[in-house]
């Protein structure tokens, strides 16, 4: 159920009538993709650009080393965003906190962003630690 309501009671009621799941206006796509993925017990595919397809294969040395240079706490910021999928807020962060550092990781984690390749993010994070 969408709704404008923002009534928690609303919520409860509609829950117990029967609703599999519920989502108030303003939403953001991600939040009806991920209302459709739970209750179709789906996996969405996405097509990737040839640019993303080399993003994670191809990344150079110096854009791990990039990642060494950002804070613990943006580092988790940027990972929890991914997995909320709050594209706006993550692109916001990257802009603000690691333009600033790194202009070609902003780059690569934009595209990944842009994307919705936060696999691809979590990847870069996890070749960055094990070095």
């Amino acid at each position: 159920m969408v709704t404008a309501s923002a009534m928690e009671e609303q919520k409860v009621e509609s829950l117990k009538a029967g609703v599999d799941g519920f989502i108030r206006k303003p939403f953001k796509d991600f939040e009806i993709l991920k209302e459709i993925k739970e209750h179709l017990d789906i996996e969405y595919i996405y097509q990737t650009s040839e640019e993303e397809q080399k993003s994670v294969s191809h990344i150079s040395q110096a854009e791990l080393e990039g990642v060494k240079y950002l804070s613990v706490e943006i580092i988790a910021s940027i990972k929890e965003m991914a997995e909320s999928g709050d594209i706006v807020r993550l692109s916001e962060l990257i802009e603000k906190k690691v333009r600033p550092l790194n202009e070609k990781l902003a780059d690569l984690l934009k595209s990944m962003a842009d994307n919705y390749r936060y696999d691809s993010i979590f990847e870069l994070f996890r070749q960055a630690q094990s070095q």
